[in-house]
This record gives structure tokens, sequence and C-alpha cells, in this order.
């Protein structure tokens, strides 16, 4: 670990070790906005169907006897495969660079990572790795999910 910190200070400087960070902050924002985003509305559809739950009501205090109800486990943890894989499948292309920015040798730009990547393999090339990225998302994301969504019920109390 140290001795790849001080490597790439003595090839790159001090801001070698920030490489690609511009990249990370342009795929997660736009991953967190798309998976919550996805998270919500699946969660409201799901629990409308599935659960028998009013949709954006229930939070309120609008379901059937002004009874709080909030959506099973088995609802929280579809929306949470829905999210992961949506956000995943819509920013792999950023990951991918993120990733190749992050990896390579020497300093690079991402209209270079872009180029290679289009040279490579075109749109098919952008789309690389996601079978492990939604293998590593989903569980994740459903995980993260059922712990929100229970420490908010939690808190509610």
């Amino acid at each position: 670990g140290l001795e790849i910190a001080a490597s790439i200070v003595r090839q790159e400087g001090p801001l070698g070790l920030w490489r690609g960070t511009g990249a990370t902050l342009a795929y997660y924002g736009p991953n967190s906005a798309i998976w919550w985003l996805t998270h919500e509305h699946a969660k409201g559809a799901l629990a409308e169907r599935l659960d028998g739950l009013c949709a954006g009501e229930c939070a309120a205090g609008g379901a059937e006897g002004g009874a709080e109800r909030e959506p099973s486990s088995a609802v929280l943890a579809m929306s949470g495969a829905l999210a992961g894989a949506t956000s995943t499948v819509a920013t792999n292309p950023l990951d991918l660079i993120k990733t190749r920015l992050q990896t390579s040798t020497r300093p690079t730009s991402v209209g270079s990572v872009l180029a290679a990547v289009w040279k490579e393999a075109r749109w098919r090339g952008l789309y690389a790795g996601l079978v492990p990225r939604l293998f590593s998302a989903i569980p994740r994301s459903i995980c993260t999910v059922l712990a929100y969504e229970r420490a908010v019920e939690f808190c509610r109390k």
C-alpha cells in the first residue's frame, strides 16, 4: 500500500493520489440519483401492488384507520434490486471510464479513455464489466435498502 502510494507521488506528484477523483464524482452523483429515484418509485409501486398499501399516502397517515404501514421486506428487497440494477446499467459507462482512469499506468484524460474504449468495441465497450458490477450492486442494494428502511422505521417509533 505505502510503496504504491510513494511510487505514485514520485512519478506524478502528490496530486497523482487523487487521479480519477473528478470521474468518481461524475459517476457517483448520477448513480446515487438514479438509485434513490428508482428505489422510491419501485417501493411505492410494489407496495401498492403486493402489500396493498396506498401509494405515497401511508407514510403521511393516510392509510385506512390512520395507521401507518410499512412495506414488507420482500417489497423492499425487490425495490433495492431494481434500484441497484437500474443505476448500474445506466452509469456503467461512467464507472468504466472512472476505473480506467484510476488504474492507468500513466496520467490520461477522459477523452483518451473514451476514444480507446470506442476504438476497441464501440458501444459494447462502454458496458464491459457490467455483469460483475450487477452481481455486486444488486445484493449490496438489497442490504442497503433493508437496513435504511428499517432504521427509518425504528426511528419513527
